[in-house]
């Protein structure tokens, strides 16, 4: 069985009857059952849904994922506003050109600054 995040330890697992013909567009709740027994979980951690053999992910898996998703769009903002910053390559190829010849620091400092005021997000 394919699943994601953490692959499930070994153990008594149990399959619950389908529950397929009880769907009707208005029932929301089913009963668990093994063998037409009714079967109550320890709690939502101990139970492993898989729908057409894919495991589902657990409340906080997916979690997990949203946060990373959100600090990566965090830190691909500041990049793009770092790159607009920054300016176009020939200005910048013009400020080390002028830093080399006058001896000066400008494109350095021009980025330092740059990178100073937009802070990459770490959490």
């Amino acid at each position: 069985m394919a699943y994601v995040g953490k692959a499930p330890l070994t153990g008594a697992y149990q399959v619950l009857d389908n529950i397929a013909s009880g769907f009707n567009a208005s029932t929301v709740a089913f009963n668990l059952t093994v063998g037409g027994t009714a079967v109550l979980p320890g709690n939502e951690a101990s139970c492993i849904i898989s729908i057409s053999g894919v495991a589902q992910p657990t409340d906080e898996q997916l979690n997990a994922v949203d946060s990373a998703a959100d600090l990566e769009e965090r830190q691909n903002a500041v990049r793009s506003t770092r790159r607009n910053a920054y300016g176009d390559l020939g200005s910048q190829l013009d400020m080390q050109y002028h830093d080399n010849v006058d001896g000066t620091t400008t494109w350095k400092d021009h980025v330092a600054a740059v990178k100073t005021a937009n802070p990459i997000p770490t959490e």
